[in-house]
């Protein structure tokens, strides 16, 4: 991939996740500065504090990213929950398919 369209790909790339999240409230406090993406080259890490709230953030980026001709790949898409308490069930979707749920992280 040449070098101009990696750059391309981060320009589209951060006008989704701005348009996207411009507006919610969704996400995890840090500091007290709201944190609701991770993101490493194509790779997005979405943060929320509850699975409906996750769902939210999940639905708004892939509805910009449909208007930018870019679809989430639900079969690459995984879920994980982190909490204090027992496992919560979880499932979000895109228009495509509902993504697996992974019960580890890995690097």
């Amino acid at each position: 991939m040449s070098p101009i369209v990696k750059y391309l790909f981060n320009l589209v790339l951060e006008a989704i996740m701005s348009l996207s999240l411009k507006d919610t409230e969704a996400g995890i406090k840090l500091n007290g500065a709201l944190v609701n993406n991770l993101r490493f080259a194509d790779n997005i890490g979405v943060l929320a504090r509850s699975g409906p709230e996750l769902q939210d953030i999940t639905s708004k980026i892939d509805e910009t990213s449909r208007k930018f001709d870019l679809m989430i790949k639900a079969e690459k898409t995984k879920t994980m929950v982190i909490e204090k308490r027992k496992e919560t069930p979880l499932r979000h979707t895109s228009k495509e398919k509902i993504s697996s749920r992974s019960n580890s992280f890995s690097t």
